[in-house]
């Protein structure tokens, strides 16, 4: 389903392409009256009329089609994922950032496969982290893998 704004933006990119075919007709109408209204390289008023819409149309077709176009690509570009690996080993533990909270999870084969043991660092044990390292975290990583029930347990398959 297209959201309301997705939906102005491609009725943008049709108008914007409007405009350029109309700028097309009417600079070929232009060129058609000045060549067999009167030979002499002078423009007439309906040949100059016709050559400031076909350009008024051309860049407003052009404008039209790059704001709708610069809307698309800046959704795109504005995704951030959605967590960050801060340090890990695979075959033991992870530590990532998940919406400003830190987290360890230790990947655990006892349960089966692809299941991880997840806990939420307290404020304590982030700055434990920061100053010490890892190295601080070892107690609760061998912890989280001979208790994994207290735990929260997650599914990455």
């Amino acid at each position: 389903m297209q959201s309301d704004h997705e939906i102005l933006r491609i009725k943008q990119r049709k108008l914007g392409f409007k405009c350029l075919a109309a700028s097309a007709v009417f600079a070929l109408l232009s060129c058609i009256n000045s060549f067999y209204r009167d030979p002499s390289p002078s423009i007439d008023f309906t040949t100059q009329g016709f050559l400031n819409l076909a350009i008024c149309l051309g860049i407003f077709g052009v404008l039209l089609i790059f704001f709708a176009n610069k809307g698309a690509r800046s959704k795109s570009i504005s995704q951030k994922p959605s967590y960050y690996v801060i340090q890990e080993d695979r075959d033991r533990y992870s530590l990532v950032m998940r919406n400003d909270v830190f987290e360890l999870s230790v990947p655990t084969g006892n349960v089966g496969p692809g299941i991880s043991v997840i806990h939420t660092l307290s404020d304590s044990e982030v700055v434990e982290y920061r100053r010490n390292g890892i190295s601080t975290l070892e107690d609760r990583i061998s912890d989280m893998n001979n208790n994994m029930t207290k735990y929260t347990m997650r599914s990455w398959r």
